[in-house]
């Protein structure tokens, strides 16, 4: 799972990747590193985190107007500000990289946790915020889950009413799914199956924190972005 969820983090999050060989930054440079030809598979390397989850108090920003290039919305309300970036350096082959990932912390009604904190119908699996960690390419996972899958692979194995058993109710319209997707599942390979399903859920909460998102509108708006620090 690491190498895949490296790939959606780049392609997800939509890192600015900065070569410091001397050589000029340019879109679309820029635009191959974050747009692999390939869509990340997810696998089975699963990390588990023994914190407890925490996740931000609700809060509700209305949004108004369109201010800058960096925010979708814009970059403050009554003074606090909403952008910020999350910088990662490192040293490859020689050559050092440095990964600006993007962050904005605005809310709306409908999103109070935050229009990029991960949405509500994936919160089953992971509610916490997207941080450093994720960005890097290792899907942290909080720890009752992993007492939760072994539950929930007994019960659908056993075609039990995964609503019906409290610790693992909130994962009852995703189990469904997975059963559908999954007739195959048997004692051999259910475990196998979960866990490349939780890969997929996460691909999404990593889809959620992308302030730019991998679409037509999303990367006129991102090129922008790179043209006005340029």
């Amino acid at each position: 799972m690491k190498k895949s969820i490296r790939a959606a983090a780049a392609a997800m999050l939509i890192p600015i990747l900065l070569t410091l060989t001397g050589c000029s930054l340019t879109v679309d440079g820029v635009m191959s590193v974050i747009a692999p030809t390939e869509t990340p598979v997810p696998g089975s390397d699963l990390v588990f985190s023994d914190a407890p989850e925490v996740t931000p108090e609700p809060r509700q920003i209305a949004y108004e107007k369109m201010d800058g290039v960096f925010s979708p919305f814009f970059a403050e309300t009554d003074g606090e500000p909403h952008n910020t970036i999350t910088p990662i350096a490192r040293c490859v082959d020689g050559v050092y990289e440095l990964d600006l990932a993007l962050r904005n912390n605005i809310t709306t009604e409908k999103y109070p946790l935050g229009v990029y904190h991960p949405h509500d119908e994936y919160h089953h699996i992971k509610k916490e915020n997207i941080g450093l960690i994720e960005v890097m390419g290792l899907a942290v996972l909080p720890s009752r889950l992993k007492d939760e899958l072994k539950t929930l692979k007994d019960v659908m194995l056993k075609n039990g009413d995964v609503s019906s058993v409290e610790s693992i109710a909130k994962h009852a319209e995703w189990a469904a799914q997975v059963k559908r997707d999954h007739p195959e599942m048997n004692e051999a390979n259910a475990e196998h199956i979960l866990q490349q399903e939780v890969g997929k859920v996460f691909v999404k909460v990593l889809e959620n924190a992308g302030v730019y998102k991998c679409t037509a509108e999303g990367r006129k708006a991102f090129r922008t972005f790179v043209e006005s620090v340029r």
